[in-house]
């Protein structure tokens, strides 16, 4: 999508799901964090984790902890890079290969 700071807040502020990849502009951290309802310090960090191909998925479906424990809050994970052979089947499906691609379960990490 477009860059964050230019999008309507409405667009993240009622999204379901929300896919960040990397967002070097410090002011695009902010415009996410803030209308997803995340600490700006804590989402920045996230992000620079980041490896190549990496994103941060929050999850607003998911329940608030009921504990004041950032490590008990699912909403927001660090997901890893899908495999280059998930990778290479997807594509090979979408050429036309009428196998599907068999999909591994990813491990989950957070945020």
């Amino acid at each position: 999508m477009p860059r964050p700071l230019t999008v309507n807040t409405l667009v993240l502020g009622q999204a379901d799901l929300v896919y960040a990849f990397e967002l070097p502009s410090p002011a695009d951290r902010q415009r996410v964090a803030d209308n997803i309802g995340w600490d700006n310090v804590s989402f920045t960090e996230g992000m620079k984790l980041l490896k190549p191909h990496e994103y941060l998925r929050f999850d607003a479906n998911e329940p608030k902890p009921e504990s004041d424990d950032p490590e008990d809050d699912d909403r927001l994970l660090h997901m890893p890079a899908l495999p280059p052979d998930e990778v290479a089947a997807v594509l090979r499906w979408a050429k036309g290969d009428t196998r599907r691609p068999d999909p591994q379960p990813r491990p989950r990490a957070r945020a």
